[in-house]
C-alpha cells in the first residue's frame, strides 16, 4: 500500500481535582476537552459509589503531553488523549481517503478508561470504476463495531459531503488551533485523493472536482452525455446501470426512462435546458395532459421544464373544460416567465372551487390584463357571498387633501386612500401581496403610492397604523389624540422599495401627519352589504380596560365584554401568501 498523504495531530488534556469537598454545593466553571463552556452545580460529598471530585480552581488545565504522561494513573485528574488522522492511500486495485477518529478518557477516581475510535471514508475501484463510501464505528470492539458500506451516487454529492465531514472532524478549537500553525489546506487531501484516479484529468473542464469525477465514473463507464449534462446531474432520482443498458448507454435516453418521459421532441429539448424541473413537467402533464404538453413549440416546452415556479397539487380537485384549460395555460406561461406570482393562480381556481356552489363561472381570460380583472370580478363575487362588499368611510377633507399628487424632482405621484373591497383586491391582484385582508382592520388605512398617474402598476402599497396617545397615568385619551405612523412599505411581491422613492415617502409622511394635527383625521366608519341578506353598518371606537387599549369596530364590543378576551390584530402581511 502506497501512502500518497497523511495529516496527523493529538491533543492531551489533564484537569485537576482536590482530595477534599466544601459542605457546600460547588458550582464549576471551566472550559471543557471539548472547547465548549460547561457549568454545573454539584452536591458537596456525592455518594460512596460516585463520589463527588471538586474541581482544583488553583490549576489551570493542562495540554502538555509530559503533564498527561505523569498524571496517567493518578485518580485525583481527568485526563484525555485524542488523535485525528487524514490519510489517502493507494493500492493496485482503489485508492481510498480516510479520518480516524481516536479518543481515550478516563475520569478522577477511575482506574479505566473509555475509549471511542472511528473511521470514516471514501474508496474508488479501479476495476469497477466505482465510487464507495462508509463507515466503522468502535472499530477496536471486534463484536460491537457497526458497519456500513455502500456505493455512492452522483446526486449525494460525496465530494463536498467528505469535505464537510473534515471540517467536522476537527471543529474542536485545541485542534484548530494547531492546525493554525502548520497551516492546514482542508481542500489538500481532497485533491490528492481526485488526481489519484487514472485519467480523471481528461474530464477535468473546470475548477469543481465534484464535476470532474462525475464525468469520469460516467465516460469510463460507456455513458454517451449530452453538453448540458451537468443540469441535468443535478436532478433525482439519477438512472443506473441496468437503465443505462436497456437504452444503449445514452444518458439523456437513460434520464427520460426512469421517469417515464416519451417523444422526440422532449428529448430534443433536454438536450437544451439550462435547468431541470421535474415537478413543473409533472405538473403540466397532469393538469393538461400529454398530449397537449407535448404539441407545444420547442420554446414553451423548455420553459416549462427550465421555470421553478411551484403551484402545488390543486389541480387534483379542480374540474375545467377543454376550452378553460387553455385559457389556464396561457396564464400559467406568465407565471412561467416571472409576470403574475403562482399563488394568484392557485388563488383564481380556488374561487373557482367556492364560486361554483353559488354562482357556477367559467375561466374566459386569456391574457394577462384579462386574468387580473377576472380576478378582481370573482374576488368581489367571493366577498359578497362571504364577507360581504365594504366600504370604509373617511371624512371628506382627509380624502381630497391626502390624495393631493405629490411632485418630486420632476416626477408626480399620486397616493390613492383604499376604501372599497374593489380597490384592496386590485392592490392585492397588482401587487401580489395579501393587503385584501386589511380592510376590515380598524386601526390601520391602507395609503397606495403610484407613480406617473392613478392607474400605473408602479406603485408601493404603505400601512399606516393608528396608536392611541396615552397620559400620564398610562390612560387612553379622546380620539383625536390619535397617533398615525407608516410601519411599512412594499413593493411588487411583499419586496423593499428602492432609493429613488425616500423623498416622496417623506413627503406623504409629512401630510398624513399634518393633517392629523389638524384634526382632519378621524376614526373610520364602515358599511357591508351581503349578497344574500342585509347589510349593516359599524364605526371604529377606542377600546379601553385596565390592561390595554385598541381600536375595533363597535360591533364587536358586546363580544370582546361577554367572553372577556384580549383582541391583538395583526401588523404584517409579509407572512401571508396571496
Amino acid at each position: 500500500m502506497e501512502k500518497i498523504y497523511e495529516y496527523i495531530i493529538t491533543n492531551h488534556n489533564t484537569d485537576f481535582y482536590l482530595n477534599f469537598n466544601s459542605l457546600e454545593p460547588t458550582t464549576v466553571k471551566n472550559a471543557s476537552i471539548f472547547g465548549e463552556d460547561w457549568v454545573y452545580t454539584a452536591k458537596s460529598n456525592g455518594t460512596a459509589k460516585h463520589p463527588h471530585f471538586e474541581y482544583d480552581k488553583g490549576k489551570m488545565s493542562s495540554k502538555d503531553e509530559k503533564t498527561f504522561e505523569e498524571n496517567y494513573a493518578n485518580p485525583l485528574c481527568g485526563v484525555q488523549h485524542a488523535r485525528r488522522i487524514i490519510s489517502v492511500d493507494r493500492t493496485d486495485t482503489k485508492v481510498s481517503i480516510k479520518l480516524f477518529l481516536y479518543d481515550r478518557i478516563r475520569k478522577p477516581g477511575k482506574p479505566y478508561f473509555i475509549k471511542t475510535t472511528s473511521l470514516f471514508f471514501m474508496t474508488y475501484n479501479y476495476k469497477t470504476n466505482s465510487l464507495y463510501h462508509g463507515s466503522l464505528i468502535n472499530y477496536h470492539l471486534k463484536r460491537k463495531c457497526r458497519k456500513n458500506l455502500r456505493r455512492a451516487t452522483l446526486w449525494e454529492n460525496p465530494i463536498d459531503n467528505f469535505r464537510t465531514k473534515i471540517n467536522n472532524f476537527f471543529k474542536n478549537m485545541s485542534f484548530w488551533d494547531i492546525m493554525s500553525e502548520t497551516e492546514f489546506d482542508i481542500n489538500l487531501p481532497i485533491q490528492k485523493f481526485i488526481d489519484s484516479i487514472p485519467e480523471i484529468k481528461e474530464h477535468d473542464d473546470d475548477d469543481d472536482v465534484k464535476y470532474s469525477l462525475y464525468k469520469h465514473l460516467l465516460v469510463t463507464g460507456g455513458i454517451k452525455l449530452p453538453n448540458n449534462w451537468k443540469t441535468l446531474i443535478e436532478a433525482f432520482p439519477q438512472p443506473k446501470k441496468p437503465d443505462y443498458v436497456k437504452v444503449g448507454f445514452k444518458y439523456v435516453d437513460a434520464f427520460m426512462l426512469i421517469r417515464d418521459m416519451k417523444g422526440d421532441k422532449l428529448k430534443r429539448v433536454l438536450h437544451t435546458v439550462n435547468h431541470f424541473n421535474i415537478a413543473s413537467y409533472d405538473f403540466a402533464v397532469k393538469l393538461f395532459g400529454t398530449k397537449f404538453i407535448m404539441d407545444r413549440p420547442d420554446n414553451e416546452l423548455k420553459l416549462i421544464i427550465e421555470n421553478q415556479t411551484y403551484f402545488g397539487e390543486w389541480y387534483v380537485k379542480t374540474e375545467f373544460t377543454e376550452s378553460e384549460l387553455k385559457n389556464m395555460y396561457k396564464i400559467y406561461l406568465e407565471a412561467c416567465l416571472g409576470n403574475i406570482d403562482s399563488t394568484t393562480i392557485v388563488d383564481h381556481v380556488s374561487f373557482k372551487n367556492k364560486l361554483s356552489k353559488l354562482q357556477p363561472v367559467k375561466w374566459k381570460s386569456k391574457t394577462l390584463n384579462g386574468f387580473i380583472d377576472e380576478h378582481d370580478e370573482w374576488s368581489k363575487l367571493i366577498s359578497s357571498y362571504t364577507n360581504g362588499v365594504i366600504t370604509r368611510r373617511y371624512g371628506r377633507s382627509f380624502v381630497n387633501l391626502i390624495e393631493e399628487p405629490i411632485s418630486v424632482k420632476g416626477e408626480v405621484y399620486y397616493p390613492k386612500l383604499l376604501i372599497n373591497t374593489d380597490e384592496y383586491n386590485n392592490e392585492s391582484t397588482i401587487q401580489t401581496n395579501c393587503v385584501r385582508t386589511y380592510i376590515d382592520r380598524p386601526d390601520c388605512f391602507i395609503l397606495s403610492l403610484r407613480k406617473g398617474n392613478l392607474n400605473s402598476d408602479e406603485r408601493l402599497t404603505n400601512e399606516y397604523s393608528l396608536s392611541i396617545v396615552k397620559n400620564k397615568f398610562g390612560q387612553s385619551v379622546v380620539e383625536d389624540e390619535l397617533r398615525i405612523k407608516r410601519i411599512q412599505t412594499k413593493a411588487k411581491r411583499n419586496s423593499q422599495p428602492d432609493i429613488t422613492w425616500s423623498d416622496v415617502l417623506n413627503i406623504l409622511d409629512e401630510k398624513v401627519e399634518n393633517l392629523c394635527k389638524q384634526k382632519l383625521f378621524t376614526l373610520p366608519e364602515k358599511d357591508v352589504e351581503y349578497k344574500l341578506g342585509l347589510g349593516k353598518h359599524s364605526e371604529a371606537i377606542i377600546y379601553n380596560n385596565d390592561n390595554y387599549s385598541t381600536i375595533i369596530w363597535d360591533d364587536k364590543l358586546a363580544e370582546i365584554e361577554l367572553h372577556n378576551y384580549t383582541f391583538f390584530p395583526e401588523h404584517d402581511f409579509d407572512d401571508l401568501p396571496l
